[in-house]
């Protein structure tokens, strides 16, 4: 998101020197302009998940460029004194937009690679139902349950290869610890199973279903992905409302 400074009014020499800071800034401002735009729509897109994964991580880092260059350009103003808060401020937007931009530009890159590996588990839970509806032994339903194990223990594996962005690390590692738990409870019930022990098989049952309930892993990404961009989205909203504060009450004191 852009802030587009207006013209303040009066005379003297103070408001000169004013003008012609906004002037200039305004004028980086309106050189970024079709890129910052650009960038807008792809962070909209993202934000509204509408963005194709394919393409995210282009996209997004071409707009995190524009909005870095535009922040350096701004940065290579010096103000006067009376404008220094408006120009702090007006970087320290920048500032946010560049942060909210590298962060967004990481889960482009993130989450189709963690959507990607997590797609096993799907296909993973339908064959142990499928194998353990077919099994009409104990022995059948231990090997389908190893099976399912293992399976999991690779898809954990797979995705502690990857490395979260910050909005991100605390969902990754609910979710890796959430497929390891339902690995143990695999190789429990396992246990349980070979045992013969109903018991046990009927406790474990329910603790597995009362892991797995709700959301599915990719979903779950997706989610909490877009709750934290929309949330670091208003914090960039609010520096904007502060730095047009800035900017009238220096119109007012100014004219």
């Amino acid at each position: 998101m852009t802030l587009t400074l207006g013209a303040c009014g009066g005379g003297d020499n103070s408001f000169k020197s004013v003008e012609q800071y906004i002037n200039r800034a305004n004028a980086v401002q309106a050189a970024s302009g079709p890129s910052l735009a650009r960038a807008n729509r792809v962070y909209a897109a993202f934000s509204r998940n509408r963005l194709d994964p394919v393409r995210a991580s282009v996209r997004l880092a071409a707009s995190e460029r524009a909005i870095r260059s535009t922040r350096t350009q701004l940065a290579q103003i010096t103000p006067p004194a009376e404008a220094r808060t408006l120009h702090r401020r007006l970087l320290h937007m920048y500032d946010l937009e560049a942060g909210l931009a590298g962060e967004t530009t990481a889960l482009g890159r993130y989450l189709p690679a963690a959507q990607r590996r997590l797609e096993p588990l799907a296909k993973l839970n339908a064959h142990l139902r499928r194998a353990l509806q077919a099994s009409q032994s104990s022995a059948g339903q231990t090997t389908a349950l190893a099976a399912f194990a293992r399976g999991l223990h690779r898809l954990s594996a797979s995705l502690r290869q990857l490395a979260p962005p910050p909005l991100l690390r605390p969902t990754h590692r609910a979710q890796v610890a959430k497929i390891a738990r339902t690995e143990n409870l695999a190789k429990q019930l396992q246990t349980a199973v070979g045992d013969q022990a109903p018991r046990r098989v009927a406790l474990i049952l329910a603790r597995f279903r009362r892991l797995n309930a709700g959301s599915s892993g990719s979903s779950q990404l997706q989610a909490a992905a877009i709750r934290a961009y929309q949330g670091r989205y208003r914090a960039l909203q609010h520096a904007a409302a502060e730095l047009q504060r800035e900017r009238n009450r220096l119109e007012r004191k100014l004219t």
